[in-house]
């Protein structure tokens, strides 16, 4: 079962802004009865992870939530959500699950973390969080270990030899085998927004919309946007892509 806990990561000194306010103040709207947890380093001390504090000292804040997300999950279980995610009804007909997961819309197909549920001690979580525990996000030569959680995840649920069972419903997941495989919801149900082009489809199945609020994301989208009535949307996609990667690694 996923507990009623709302986990969230606010690490830089700036106030968090109005329009990520508006998201969380959608999380209280739905499901006031939740625990909320903000962390930051009052309760994740510096000295707690060598991949944390590289990347916060480069000021690469969402790549050092990617270990807290992962601590936080697999410790108190809950769901945690990015601060640009609006909630846009309740999540309380996942918590008999041991997965409240997605897959991410967007080329890469992997699952979304920006929306994510489990129960306490899952076990592909503590996988996921083995995989950061040592490890240096400073390569050093001016190098930042830049891959995005995501993939990670992906890799380590291949390496785990974890199965992944599309489902179309909640009635579906239940009856999935959660000891050895993962029930993954369209991307409609968490994360209806594409993550190249901004478009948003909502249905009558969707709980929330992360609206990709990194600072290179609106860019981003104003070129493939561009590009695309002049090369065609694929090709459009390739470069914006590509632009991304270049991007995030500066």
């Amino acid at each position: 079962m996923i507990p009623k806990i709302i986990h969230y990561c606010w690490l830089s000194d700036d106030p968090i802004p109005d329009s990520l306010k508006k998201c969380i103040q959608s999380w209280h709207k739905y499901m006031p009865e939740y625990k909320f947890i903000k962390w930051d380093f009052t309760i994740f001390p510096m000295g707690t992870s060598i991949w944390v504090d590289q990347a916060f000292e480069k000021k690469k804040y969402a790549f050092a939530a990617d270990y807290i997300r992962l601590y936080a999950l697999y410790h108190y279980g809950g769901i945690y959500l990015d601060s640009d995610v609006e909630v846009m009804k309740s999540f309380n007909p996942f918590l008999e699950l041991d997965d409240m997961v997605c897959y991410e819309n967007s080329s890469r197909k992997g699952l979304e973390v920006a929306a994510i549920g489990v129960s306490k001690n899952r076990a592909w979580v503590k996988q996921c969080l083995n995989h950061y525990d040592g490890k240096k996000f400073d390569l050093g030569n001016g190098l930042l270990d830049t891959q995005v959680m995501p993939e990670v995840v992906k890799n380590i649920l291949n390496e785990e030899k974890w199965k992944l069972q599309n489902v179309e419903n909640i009635n579906d997941a239940n009856r999935v085998d959660s000891s050895n495989t993962i029930a993954v919801f369209p991307h409609e149900f968490f994360s209806p927004k594409s993550y190249e082009t901004g478009e948003i489809n909502m249905t009558e199945n969707t709980y929330s919309v992360h609206h990709f609020a990194a600072s290179w994301h609106g860019s981003k989208e104003k070129i493939y946007k561009a590009l695309g009535k002049i090369i065609g949307k694929a090709n459009a996609k390739r470069i914006a892509n590509l632009i991304k990667r270049i991007l995030i690694r500066h």
